[in-house]
Formats: C-alpha cells, structure tokens, sequence
C-alpha cells in the first residue's frame, strides 16, 4: 500500500494484494505499485517517496530516478554497496564520534552494483541501533529530515 501523507494523517492512494506467506513481496509487485502511483501523480512535481527495506529494489529505484521522484528507503546493514573502489556492507559504515550520520555518495548498491543512491547511515545517541538508508538526497540531513516524515 501506498499512502499520501496530509498533515498527521496517512490516506491509502494505491495498493495491490495477493495471497501468499507472510513476507516481502517480489521487487516486480513493488514496481506495479509505483507503476499506479505514477500514474495518479502524472504532472506533478517534486515527489518525495518514503519506504522501508521492502522497496530498496534497483527496479523500484530506478523507476524513481526516470520519473525525477525523490525516495529516500530504508535499507538492511547487510547490504552491499560500492563506492567505486570498495565493495563493503552498509554496516559496515559508522558515524564518527560525536556525529549523526556518515553519507557516502554516489554508490552503487547490492552485490550486482545498481545504483546510483547516497548511502547514509543515521545513527542518534537514544537509539540502540543505527538506521541505514540509500536516498536520491545529497544531504544526510535532508535525508533524516524527510525519512522522519515516514513516523509522522
């Protein structure tokens, strides 16, 4: 499902539905849905699209980027990303001390190197964990700053 946010409310736009097991859905499902968000949005500008791991797909990724969308997705720590020298896991990344986050642009991402996104890892003192994000963002704070709207 896919939902626009209005205020502090989130209304349903567009959704597809299947029976099966518990679990992420076919990165091919996840581009049929933003396929139908496209078209609803067709015209305007500046989309900003939020999701979790479920959406971090080269397919889903790279449709955003041929329609000029911003996303900003959550990604898992074991996820694969090259800078065009290394190869490493997100997680691999740490903010340095005193810091929130640590943004490594224009990466190229999972083992089969799609790409590009930023890379930023968000990490704030109350949290246990950090958060590891691919974005279309230079940013890191832009990047936070929008993916916090996801909580609103």
């Amino acid at each position: 499902m896919i939902s626009l946010v209005v205020g502090k409310r989130a209304i349903p736009v567009c959704w597809v539905a299947r029976k099966c097991k518990k679990g992420h859905f076919p990165a091919s499902m996840h581009l049929k849905l933003f396929t139908i968000l496209h078209r609803l949005l067709d015209g305007y500008e500046n989309v900003v699209i939020l999701g979790d791991g479920e959406f971090d797909n080269h397919e889903v990724i790279a449709a955003s980027r041929g329609w000029d969308w911003d996303f900003v997705f959550r990604t898992a720590k074991n996820t694969k990303i090259f800078d065009g020298r290394d190869e490493y896991a997100i997680g691999e990344l740490s903010p340095a001390p005193g810091e929130r986050f640590m943004t490594v642009p224009d990466v190229a991402y999972t083992k089969e190197r799609h790409g590009t996104a930023q890379a930023t890892v968000w990490h704030e003192a109350r949290w246990d964990k950090p958060i590891y994000l691919l974005s279309s963002f230079e940013l890191s704070y832009e990047t936070a700053w929008y993916y916090r709207k996801r909580w609103a």
